[in-house]
């Protein structure tokens, strides 16, 4: 009998990890992160992996591939549904932890990634070019003048969605706006049951607070330098990490 999926969600510093563990060991499951920055090596403390001493059953999607290398959503569905088929395969129950949460719908919904949502694309390219010698505002600003629904529903600041808005313009003739409002409406592909974690806000709060200090106390500072040193400085994953760029 083919176990099910469970997908356990919830904000930052809500102790999904250590739920999702414990849940592990008592149903005899497997973890999938649904984690956009552990999947890069190397950040280690700012994305905060769970230690390998820690981590009591297989964990996957972490350590996947060096910080310098495009990823995306697409890429992560086919990787997490081919995790889920092989924990299932052998019995498990595979747990689903995000993390992000395009990452977890892209691997349970039926979502269909258009060929703009590859990497190593000429548009997404050339927006890059025109994101790092004009800067943020000016590739917003494109898009307000194509498309001003979607650049009113996307953050300035966010340059990697507003790429992606101009992306599927470009690459479908689809609206950014549009497409958002369909998402809520797409069913699952594949069955699972999800549960989330609430945590009062200022316990939320305090938790955050102190799991920042432990970062730095473990050595946050001396990883961002070591990427640094690596030649990562200029990845786009790096610039866009919280506390990485900062």
């Amino acid at each position: 009998m083919t176990k099910p999926v469970l997908v356990l969600v919830g904000p930052t510093a809500s102790g999904k990890s250590d739920v999702a563990i414990e849940l592990a060991v008592r149903l005899d499951g497997e973890i999938i992160s649904a984690d956009s920055m552990q999947i890069y090596r190397g950040m280690d403390i700012g994305t905060g992996k769970v230690p390998k001493e820690k981590r009591r059953v297989p964990h996957f999607g972490i350590d996947i591939i060096n910080p310098g290398t495009p990823y995306s959503a697409s890429l992560f569905q086919s990787y997490a549904r081919s995790c889920i088929r092989d924990i299932q395969e052998r019995k498990k129950v595979p747990i689903l932890v995000g993390g992000t949460g395009f990452y977890v719908r892209a691997a349970i919904d039926d979502y269909d990634f258009s060929a703009g949502e590859q990497e190593g694309n000429e548009v997404r390219e050339r927006y890059t070019v025109m994101l790092k010698t004009q800067g943020t505002d000016a590739v917003w600003q494109e898009l307000l003048q194509r498309d001003r629904q979607s650049a009113h529903a996307i953050h300035p600041h966010n340059a990697k969605r507003v790429i992606r808005a101009l992306e599927m313009l470009e690459y479908e003739g689809v609206s950014y706006a549009t497409r958002l409002k369909e998402l809520a409406h797409i069913s699952q592909y594949i069955s699972a049951y999800f549960y989330g974690l609430e945590v009062d806000r200022d316990i939320l709060n305090t938790r955050i607070a102190s799991r920042i200090e432990g970062m730095f106390a473990a050595g946050l500072v001396e990883e961002v330098q070591a990427l640094l040193d690596a030649g990562f400085g200029e990845a786009c994953t790096a610039r866009d990490a919280i506390g990485y760029k900062e």
